[in-house]
């Protein structure tokens, strides 16, 4: 019953085969699983739920730079994406015992620029073999909000337990191993690696080597 108001589905039935249809808002749908909507009955005076609101680049979706990340996905929600390393912080505890690194990205234009804040189940799934001049892919990583004084090219990045980490070497080191690619990739402990697509490696490859670009030199003295 929904607020003791129902009739049985049998009575759309009826109202169907004698030729009349029920009006919209009196059809009642609720969640399934998978975020569907199913009907399950014939609902007097209850408007039907909003629709679910469209969410683009959500799950999983594959962004092969930051530019593409910042221009698809919403605060909070989760993709893929291709960044350069250009710099590491030394790994760190959280004071509930949580470890976590934070890394600094930009795109291979050097244009935009990212903070992440890598988070994992254990201390060796972290992307600490990262270097400056590596290439990242970060599959389900969110996007946090962004804070006072931050430029629209810059992102607030956060993995999660949940988070794969890949690094990308221009040369092997310990650890790195050779992907299908031909790129020397650090998996990062991961027991199931998701392997680099064709078009992930060739935006690795491009990051490799990358700096932020440089900010545009002030104005001559006495110019605005």
């Amino acid at each position: 019953r929904v607020a003791g108001a129902v009739a049985l589905a049998d009575d759309a039935t009826l109202l169907r085969r004698a030729g009349v249809a029920p009006a919209p808002h009196r059809v009642a749908v609720f969640p399934k699983g998978g975020g569907a909507w199913v009907t399950v009955g014939h609902v007097r005076d209850v408007e039907p739920p909003p629709p679910a609101p469209a969410v683009e680049g959500d799950i999983d979706a594959n962004h092969h730079t930051l530019r593409s990340y910042a221009a698809n996905i919403g605060v909070d929600l989760r993709a893929n994406v291709v960044a350069s390393v250009h710099r590491v912080e030394a790994p760190a505890v959280t004071v509930n015992g949580h470890p976590y690194v934070t890394l600094h990205l930009c795109d291979a234009d050097g244009a935009h620029t990212a903070t992440l804040v890598a988070f994992a189940r254990s201390a060796d799934r972290l992307p600490t073999a990262a270097r400056a001049g590596d290439a990242i892919r970060l599959n389900r990583v969110y996007r946090e909000a962004a804070m006072a004084g931050d430029a629209d090219t810059y992102l607030r990045l956060k993995g999660q337990s949940h988070t794969g980490y890949a690094v990308v070497a221009a040369a092997p080191r310990p650890g790195f191993a050779a992907d299908a690619s031909g790129l020397a990739v650090h998996w990062c402990a991961a027991k199931k690696p998701s392997k680099l697509t064709r078009a992930q490696a060739a935006a690795a490859q491009a990051a490799l080597g990358t700096l932020p670009a440089a900010p545009p030199p002030p104005p001559p003295d006495g110019v605005v």
